[in-house]
């Protein structure tokens, strides 16, 4: 009986991705209680599709089960004889090609990420252009497919209001014709389609879960709102008190954390050979941290206050268990506004940055590549014990969920030789 994770893993590695990109599809099946691929060859396509499985993917498990639809035998229209003509001569409809224009839409979708903000938002935004797409994939021929109208009402709010979708639907061949975007016969490219649908598939399964519970969306609308004198002077609290309050943490902490820090505030130091590097670092934070005692301080008494409310609430009996599970999460979740990140070179210099924990782990990348001697190095970063390379998978990561906040230390590495390199930065050492 084969399992679920080498299944999909073979897939991956067909496909030419990375075999952590189906652990969000494995999860999918493992929570519907499917654990072998034996378990699996009974669902349909339509089953599949509402399981949220990406489209892609859909095709290739029927396929790989045997499920494949035969094509119909029929003679082939001038759309497909153009598209077969642009694939034929897009050649680079090799690896190199899938995977520069696939970096490029990852590239995009972060921007989008940090455009939405909220998971919702995104999931949203993300549902369209799957559609979008899939809709051209079974049915390149069809124009209506490949025309999207910028004075649509309903397109211009959901949609055209985040310009990195014009960046998504750009790399997929649509075009501006006066109020149209249209995607022509010879510009489509099939493969990267499909490629862009598995991406948007499996940044939907991802966003979903965040989804499910976002610390910054309102899970509960109401206009009733009682002030805390109110409560104070004998009012009996209610469920709709509490949403407020509620409400108030989740907006607390959404102007709290910064989408982007501008001001990177960027440091290099030098290490004494004699000096221990954590210490050195850990000494830094706790300076660092009573620099932002009153934020922590703020939130700390704000949350304290919540907590009485819940017991009030909890006592007259208006309190859900679902919206207490729900609060009991937000309060856990530590209030950090900012991440100390951290670069050490070989000549061992450290490289210091102050970054937003909703940034991306590539703004660290070009964070580094900005202050280089030579930026053309081709370098990359690590984590160490063990050593474990930050890949470019890891890259649309953000810190918050690459686990790199409040601080994290990264290393510096390069397969190129260093002999006589002594400077990695130029960036001058502060004394």
């Amino acid at each position: 009986m084969s399992s679920l994770k080498d299944f999909f893993y073979g897939i991956a590695t067909e496909m030419g991705r990375p075999k952590e990109s189906m652990d969000p599809v494995i999860k999918i099946f493992e929570e519907n209680w499917y654990d072998s691929v034996d378990s699996i060859k009974d669902l349909d396509e339509e089953a599949l599709a509402k399981m949220k499985v990406p489209l892609r993917l859909i095709e290739i498990i029927a396929k790989k089960l045997g499920k494949g639809k035969p094509e119909p035998q029929q003679q082939p229209t001038k759309m497909v004889i153009e598209e077969q003509k642009t694939n034929t001569a897009q050649k680079p409809e090799d690896l190199a090609f899938l995977t520069s224009r696939t970096n490029k839409l990852n590239e995009s979708l972060d921007q989008l990420k940090r455009e939405t903000i909220r998971p919702q938002t995104l999931l949203d935004v993300l549902n369209i252009l799957e559609k979008v797409s899939g809709n051209i994939a079974k049915d390149p021929a069809n124009e209506q497919f490949r025309s999207l109208k910028l004075t649509n009402e309903k397109l211009k709010q959901n949609l055209f209001a985040y310009p990195a979708v014009f960046d998504i639907l750009g790399l997929l061949g649509f075009q501006r014709k006066d109020e149209v975007l249209f995607l022509d016969a010879k510009d489509l490219n099939t493969s990267f389609l499909h490629q862009a649908i598995t991406e948007l598939g499996t940044l939907k399964i991802i966003t979903s879960e965040r989804a499910a519970f976002d610390p910054y969306k309102s899970s509960f609308s109401s206009t009733t709102s009682v002030s805390i004198d109110n409560i104070k002077g004998g009012q009996e609290p209610s469920s709709f008190d509490f949403v407020d309050k509620l409400e108030q943490l989740k907006q607390k902490r959404l102007d709290a954390v910064k989408s982007y820090i501008e001001d990177k505030q960027p440091t290099v130091f030098v290490l004494d050979t004699n000096v221990n590097l954590q210490s050195f670092i850990s000494s830094r934070d706790t300076t660092m941290e009573e620099e932002e005692e009153d934020t922590k301080t703020n939130d700390y008494i704000f949350k304290k206050e919540i907590l009485k409310w819940v017991k009030e609430i909890e006592e007259s009996q208006h309190f859900s268990s679902r919206r207490k599970k729900e609060f009991e999460q937000l309060l856990k979740q530590p209030l950090f506004t900012e991440t100390k990140v951290r670069i050490k070179f070989p000549n061992n210099t450290v490289l210091e940055g102050k970054f937003s924990p909703r940034e991306r782990v590539k703004n660290i990348v070009d964070f580094v590549r900005q202050y280089l001697v030579n930026p053309n190095w081709d370098f990359y970063l690590y984590q160490t014990p063990p050593v474990q390379k930050i890949t470019q998978y890891n890259w649309t990561k953000t810190l918050e969920e690459a686990e790199m906040v409040p601080n994290v230390l990264l290393y510096f590495g390069t397969d190129q030789p260093l002999e006589g390199v002594t400077d990695f930065l130029t960036l001058k050492p502060t004394k």
